[in-house]
């Protein structure tokens, strides 16, 4: 009798572990879900601003407050690349090394840009009065998405 009453108790327990674990691997990837949406919807809303100000200032030709602005939005721990094709030439093209928060302008310093692990890279047109100035390319990092 007593074996028998170990037994049910102990398939319980395993029962319970196994619903337990059930419920924390839906929890967890119903976070993880949730984080790529927001980290999307950051990413195009910032692309959507940074074209909009960055079309206004190529049209102006305001070479110095473009590269204030880029290095502004650097600054951000997400975004790891920046950079600008007027006629498909790099214009202006700044980033951070993988190890390094340190802005670095690749056309300027002798740094090369390397390849990013986790990176997801946006590019839009920069449009002003309907006509194309140039091409942006921005490259967001998805390391916290992916760990």
């Amino acid at each position: 009798m007593k074996r028998i009453g170990t037994k049910l108790v102990f398939q319980i327990a395993v029962v319970l572990f196994v619903v337990m674990a059930l419920f924390a691997v839906y929890g967890v990837h119903q976070q993880w879900q949730r984080y790529t949406e927001f980290l999307q919807e950051k990413e195009e809303n910032t692309m959507k601003s940074l074209a909009l100000i960055l079309s206004n200032l190529l049209f102006d030709l305001e070479r110095e407050r473009i590269d204030n602005v880029i290095q502004s939005y650097l600054s951000a721990p997400d975004i790891l690349a920046i950079k600008i094709d007027e006629q498909n030439v790099p214009s202006h093209y700044f980033g951070k090394l993988p190890n390094s928060q340190q802005i670095n302008n690749f056309l300027e310093e002798r740094v090369s840009p390397s390849e990013y692990l986790e990176d997801i890279v946006h590019t839009v047109e920069l449009t002003h009065a309907e006509q194309t100035l140039a091409t942006l390319e921005v490259v967001f990092s998805r390391q916290f998405g992916t760990e």
